[in-house]
Parts: structure tokens; C-alpha cells; sequence
């Protein structure tokens, strides 16, 4: 099992299928209304606040899970903020809200969405992409002084981090993105409210565009 701290609010987990026997868990039957899960988070868990500090505490969090084909999983879990119970609500219900769980196809793993309120992480990030040789599709929105870059690399990106992993598929080169902004992955519902809410400043090529200007 690997842990990795991204940011504050998420780790990353690699679990080896050696690791998921031992947890006695398969991608199949990750749900969190299950004994099996629940035990096997609670290690997880515990293993994580000794090793890298995180903590959920009484957060809500969203569980992504990437199954590998040889039959382990990358996951990612997000704290999304405290869960408040309704005056009606005993303690075991609470613990089937707290978690909630995403399986992930892999092809998913391709957009991603680079939050911060510094523009001038978004250009020091877009200069490097474009110098590291990026060229997937990009768009720059803004709201009310924050700034969110949209990604899409042309094929699977496994890691941002510079882990094992991702040594062994040659994207290294794109670790150094977490440095600037808070990355996460692009889903459907996150791209409609940013198309939605969010003013576009550059509809495409981003990075270059940005990169071309200040450098």
C-alpha cells in the first residue's frame, strides 16, 4: 500500500491486488454500506493519520476509485467539508452519508481541472507545461478573482506525483503541476458549473497561449 498526500484535502492511495486480498476487498465490492469496506477503510485510514497525518474527521468525502487491470486500484479521497446531521439522524446513518464512492473508468484519468487564486501560478504552470512538450486541449476561466485551468492530455496521465508509478510510464514530466494549483479530476458535473458559472478567458490552446505571452 502506498499513501500520498497531493494536497491538504487529498490522498492518493495505491493498493497492490496483494493489498486487496489482505484488506479483503475487490473494486466489485467497494461500497461503504458494507462490513468489509468499512473495516478495510477504518485500517486505511488509521494507516494514513500514522504515516502521512491526514485526517477526515467529521468530513464528508468522495471516494474516486481507478481499478488497475491486474486487479488493484488507485484511489483518491477528497475531504469536502464537515457533515452537519439533521436533527432525525442517529450515528450508524450518518456513516453511510459520510463516504461516497465513484468508480472511475481509466479514460477519465485524461482531464482534470487546476484551481488557484494566483494567476501567476497559472502562468508559471502553463509555461512549464508548454516547455515539457504539452499538447492536449486547455481553456482559462476566472470567477470572482480565482482562476481554474481545464486540461485534457491526448492520452491517460496515471500520476501527478512523482511516485513509482508513474517513473515507469514516463510522465514524470508533468509532476511538477501540483506545485502551483490544486488538481482534480474533470467530471461532467464539474465542467457544466464552470461552463456555466465561470467566464472564459481563453477557449482554447491555454497553455500555449498563455506560455507564448509571458515568457
Amino acid at each position: 500500500m502506498e499513501l500520498i498526500m497531493v494536497n491538504s484535502l487529498k490522498l492518493k492511495i495505491i493498493l497492490t491486488p496483494e493489498d486487496m486480498k489482505e484488506l479483503n476487498i475487490t473494486n466489485e465490492s467497494l461500497d461503504y454500506g458494507s462490513s468489509a469496506t468499512r473495516r478495510a477503510f477504518r485500517s486505511i485510514l488509521e494507516k494514513a493519520k500514522n504515516e502521512t497525518g491526514f485526517e477526515t474527521g467529521n468530513d464528508r468525502v468522495y471516494v474516486q476509485v481507478f481499478p488497475s487491470n491486474d486487479g488493484g486500484c488507485e484511489m483518491f479521497l477528497t475531504k469536502r467539508g464537515k457533515l452537519l446531521p439533521e436533527p432525525d439522524e442517529n450515528k450508524s446513518s450518518l456513516l453511510h452519508k459520510k463516504y461516497k464512492f465513484s468508480r472511475e473508468s481509466e479514460d477519465k484519468k485524461q482531464e482534470y481541472i487546476a484551481y488557484t487564486p494566483n494567476i501567476e501560478n497559472i502562468i508559471e504552470m502553463c509555461i512549464r507545461m508548454k516547455n515539457s512538450g504539452f499538447s492536449g486541449i486547455s481553456k482559462l476561466y476566472s470567477h470572482k478573482e480565482k482562476f481554474c485551468l481545464y486540461i485534457r492530455f491526448p492520452k491517460k496521465f496515471p500520476s501527478f506525483v512523482q511516485d513509482s508509478f508513474a517513473q515507469e510510464q514516463d510522465n514524470t514530466r508533468f509532476s511538477f503541476m501540483s506545485e502551483y494549483a490544486d488538481l482534480y479530476f474533470a467530471g461532467a458535473l464539474a465542467k457544466e458549473y464552470i461552463k456555466e458559472h465561470w467566464k472564459l478567458l481563453i477557449g482554447e490552446k491555454a497553455v500555449e497561449i498563455m506560455a507564448q505571452k509571458f515568457s
